[in-house]
């Protein structure tokens, strides 16, 4: 049945303008083109921010690293501090008694 169909059908009713057709292949090529350089594009983009977060990275480890000997810096320095205040203390309450 559906060959008779197709006998029916007259060849004017579906005209094949290659043209046009060729035209929306090349467009097509072209958008396609496109596509693929914003994608290579991204792409390029998604490699430089992955090394900028790799380089960030780096740089917070060394400031948690920086930090940790600051804070340790800052507790010997307290200590110290608190050491000196109790020989003044002392310095004092020995003079306080004679």
């Amino acid at each position: 049945m559906a060959s008779s169909t197709l006998q029916e059908l007259p060849l004017a009713s579906a005209p094949l303008d290659l043209s046009a057709l060729e035209e929306k292949i090349v467009r097509a090529i072209e958008a396609l083109n496109k596509l693929r350089a914003a994608k290579a594009q991204a792409d390029s983009a998604i490699d430089d921010l992955k090394l900028e977060v790799m380089a960030r990275d780096e740089q917070i480890v060394n400031m948690q690293k920086e930090l940790i000997s600051l804070r340790k810096d800052q507790e010997d320095a307290r200590s110290r501090v608190e050491r000196m205040i109790s020989q003044i203390d002392g310095l004092i309450a020995v003079e306080a008694e004679g």
